[in-house]
């Protein structure tokens, strides 16, 4: 009898997950991870597929940070006071010693003066109003309130980070980035933004309560010394790896995606999901398996501008490449639905009012879930009514905007249901990975959702699936 993981799995798999460490784009724990999930599908029985991905990687080693106090002291950074400026730069193992120089909080700064120095700017933490970039379709339960406005360090980060090729425009030999605006344990670790290119230029982020005594000294042209040292190279490689469960139908399919490279344990950790439904349907008989199921497990997400672009998701070269799992022509499968799943389990953990500690407000984050017309919102619906952890927001892509790997199936046009829940957390390499903030409860529910979406949408037809909605734009919410 098929049946999904149970919670004791996902726990041993999850607890395998972090002790690989952050899987960064072609870093060894994230080639270890895709090997885990190769070895896994090979013994359900599946054929793996691969893409083999070229790219230009940048891997942190060490990092430091100190620097002379207005009463004249070396002041020694704690460790976890600081992180990494994904694909800043890097310096030699002594580090670049300089005077400091305090160039504002503008979000874009023009780093004027930090000739030969080591500039300093802080960013803040904002909110913005959800409209800019959601569009409500409907909530449920239909007593959920979800939030009428967002900010995290991930949000801020994608609108206004440190520019910091213009930093190096500037001669500056390095930047201290002081993120302010949210509590030092929101702060800590994390590894923001992962959107920008390789500027090469070393960059250190700081929490607020060490970035004040920096900007004193900053302003009065202290010196400090920033070491970022780090491996950065051309012709890295990263797989995508995918496998096909063929169905009675020989013509149609219905992808299954997420993504493999991540920060903790729930950025990324869907694998496991995919693996849970992979396993689960290739225990049914082909008589209970109308269409072709495509479970493809994607690099690049954190490296977007490399992988996608601007505008387009990782996923997006996956689905470029392989036209034969979805586009209909020429006898290729022609996919009647496309389902993403990302970030499962994740409580809900926020700052409080004041912004000094990060606190658990309820073992349920709100799941954004990115569907592409009021049916598959409809039918999303439909599969998590006799769920006890769920407060789902339904969204329609809004002013160019769809958070997650679901996005490209979104944009061929394909039936779609993205689930992307976005914590605030989402993107700290935590030195345990954020485990302990896992509901495990809630991640077998999600799993379990997908497994019955996937055996809903193969009994319907295409066209009773409806066509895509375009973008919404505007700001009401």
């Amino acid at each position: 009898m098929a049946e999904l993981f149970a919670k004791e799995k996902l726990i041993e798999m999850e607890e395998m997950l972090v002790g690989l460490g952050p899987r960064l784009t072609g870093s060894q724990p994230h080639i270890d991870y895709i090997n885990f999930l190769e070895k896994e599908l090979i013994s359900y029985g599946y054929e793996i597929g691969e893409d083999d991905n070229v790219f230009n990687k940048w891997e942190p080693k060490d990092y430091s940070l100190n620097y002379e106090s207005n009463e004249g002291n070396i002041i020694e950074v704690d460790k976890n006071d600081i992180s990494y400026y994904p694909y800043s730069g890097q310096t030699e193992e002594e580090g670049v010693t300089a005077p400091m120089k305090w160039c504002g909080k503008e979000p874009i700064n023009s780093f004027m003066g930090s000739l030969n120095k080591i500039a300093v700017v802080s960013m803040p933490i904002f909110e913005a109003d959800c409209g800019l970039v959601f569009k409500k379709r409907e909530v449920y339960p239909s007593d959920f309130i979800p939030p009428q406005k967002q900010g995290s360090p991930v949000v801020s980060t994608f609108v206004i980070a440190p520019v910091l090729k213009h930093a190096k425009k500037a001669g500056a030999k390095a930047v201290i980035c002081v993120m302010t605006g949210c509590s030092d344990d929101l702060a800590r670790h994390q590894y923001l933004p992962f959107i920008t290119t390789y500027a090469g230029i070393p960059s250190l982020w700081v929490t607020e309560s060490v970035g004040k005594e920096i900007i004193e000294a900053a302003q009065n042209g202290k010196n400090a010394t920033l070491k970022l040292t780090a491996n950065y190279g051309k012709d890295a490689h990263s797989r995508t790896i995918y496998a096909v469960l063929k169905g009675q139908n020989p013509n149609q399919s219905i992808l299954v995606n997420t993504h493999t490279d991540g920060s903790n344990a729930f950025e990324e950790n869907a694998g496991i999901g995919l693996l849970s439904l992979a396993k689960y349907f290739s225990e049914k008989p082909i008589e209970e398996r109308n269409r072709n199921l495509v479970f493809s497990f994607v690099t690049g997400h954190f490296q977007l501008h490399q992988f996608g672009n601007a505008l387009n998701q990782a996923t997006t070269r996956f689905l470029n490449v392989h036209p034969e799992f979805w586009d209909g022509e020429a006898g290729n499968y022609q996919a009647i639905a496309g389902l993403t799943m990302e970030h499962l389990g994740c409580s809900e953990w926020r700052d409080d009012e004041k912004h000094e500690n990060f606190i658990k407000l309820d073992d349920t984050d709100p799941e954004l879930v990115y569907t592409s017309n009021e049916i598959m919102s409809r039918m999303y619906i439909d599969c998590i009514k006799d769920r006890k952890y769920v407060k789902a927001l339904m969204l329609r892509p809004k002013n160019m905007v769809h958070f997650g790997e679901g996005q490209p199936i979104y944009k061929k046009g394909i039936p779609s249901i993205s689930l992307c829940p976005g914590p605030d957390y989402l993107c700290n390499v935590a030195p345990n990975g954020y485990i302990d903030k896992i509901n495990y409860d809630m991640m077998a529910e999600q799993i379990d959702t997908f497994r019955k979406l996937i055996e809903l949408l193969d009994t319907k037809k295409r066209e009773e699936l409806g066509f895509k909605q375009k973008f919404n734009f505007g700001i009401k919410f």
